[in-house]
């Protein structure tokens, strides 16, 4: 049954997770490695919560959960060894099928949003997971405090400070005199 259930979120929810993870890490090979991490501790921890009982979505959010916690032992070893460098990011480009914009526009576009990961990452990881939650995962405030087990306040206030630093970073790089 529990098999099932995986299996299920894995085909609905498979891709968004995967891209989670790229989100959440910038690597798409340490992406891959808290993705597959995150489904054994789903499996391992399956006594802890009640499976039949959950939906696709809860189980999501739950999956998120985990992956969001295994990202933040991993950045907190690697913050202490100072492994932590300015590597180039590994997101995948997905390309629009038509596009009407210019040459210019397109770069333009391409190197603001390769910009504002660079300021994600930058942030700390508590401001991190609160607005790759929100934005990537396309969760609301209450999905994000139930994952992160912390009060909605809490995450209102995290975006509203990553929003601030983002925007101030954008401000003094693109809009000076």
């Amino acid at each position: 049954m529990l098999q099932d259930k995986v299996l299920e979120m894995l085909s609905e929810y498979g891709s968004s997770i995967f891209a989670f993870c790229v989100y959440l890490t910038g690597n798409k090979y340490t992406a891959e490695e808290i993705y597959q991490d995150s489904f054994i501790v789903l499996l391992e921890k399956k006594h802890k919560y009640c499976p039949e009982k959950m939906s696709s979505k809860e189980m999501r959010n739950y999956l998120m959960a985990i992956a969001t916690n295994l990202w933040k032992n991993k950045w907190k070893k690697q913050r202490r060894r100072e492994l932590i460098s300015d590597e180039n990011h590994l997101f995948s480009e997905f390309s629009e099928a038509c596009t009407k914009e210019s040459p210019e526009d397109y770069m333009i576009r391409k190197e603001k949003n390769t910009y504002i990961r660079r300021c994600i990452r930058e942030l700390s990881p508590r401001l991190q997971q609160v607005i790759l939650l929100h934005y990537s995962a396309d969760l609301k405030t209450a999905e994000i405090a139930r994952i992160l087990d912390i009060p909605e306040t809490t995450v209102r206030s995290r975006l509203f400070k990553a929003r601030a630093k983002i925007k101030k970073e954008m401000e003094e790089k693109y809009y000076e005199s």
